[in-house]
């Protein structure tokens, strides 16, 4: 039997939950990447990761690892700093990850993870309902992400201490972002508090 997490307030069913970790690699995690996020961001987000990449399967969560592969002939890699192309070292998850603790990964060319056409429906068929997202950048394919959920029919959660950015305050203004267009943000300790 699995363990759900808590029903919404405004909701009276239960939601299996999914955690979806965005983009855990080399080139945005690495001092020495092409894309890193804010130095001072990257231990606490990875020891919180894998926090929850570790509880996850105690409550019942599919675990969720998806990473850019970007085409190495796509224009848009000048304003990524040609940052995780498909087959590059810094396009590999950061080793520092507890990636055997996932149960499926998925790979995308777009910001939303939902792009990728099989993440939807591998997530329907584990009765997800819903998307608790971790991972980088909180204003960029963690934002797309979590919209691309709600276009899903997906609840997303974007756990606030989960996430990480360029900055401090790029990652707060993407949160408050979030919050004000209806996405629930949550600390990992209290979405854990959450479960049943």
């Amino acid at each position: 039997m699995t363990t759900e997490m808590k029903a919404d307030p405004n909701s009276s069913t239960s939601l299996r939950a999914a955690l979806l970790t965005l983009d855990m690699q080399r080139d945005f995690l690495d001092g020495h990447g092409k894309l890193p996020v804010a130095a001072p961001q990257v231990n606490s987000l990875i020891s919180t990761v894998n926090r929850l990449l570790e509880e996850a399967p105690k409550h019942g969560w599919v675990s969720v690892l998806v990473r850019n592969e970007y085409s190495p002939w796509d224009v848009s890699n000048i304003f990524r700093n040609f940052a995780s192309l498909r087959g590059s070292v810094g396009a590999e998850f950061d080793p520092r990850l507890m990636r055997k603790a996932a149960a499926a990964e998925f790979s995308k060319t777009e910001g939303d993870a939902f792009s990728n056409p099989k993440l939807a429906p591998f997530l329907r068929s584990q009765g997800v309902r819903t998307v608790v997202i971790t991972g980088v950048f909180a204003d960029a394919c963690v934002t797309r992400t979590a919209v691309g959920a709600m276009n899903q029919g997906f609840r997303p959660v974007v756990v606030s201490d989960g996430v990480a950015s360029g900055s401090t305050s790029s990652r707060d203004r993407a949160l408050a972002a979030l919050r004000d267009r209806g996405v629930a943000v949550e600390s990992s300790t209290s979405l854990l508090e959450q479960v049943e």
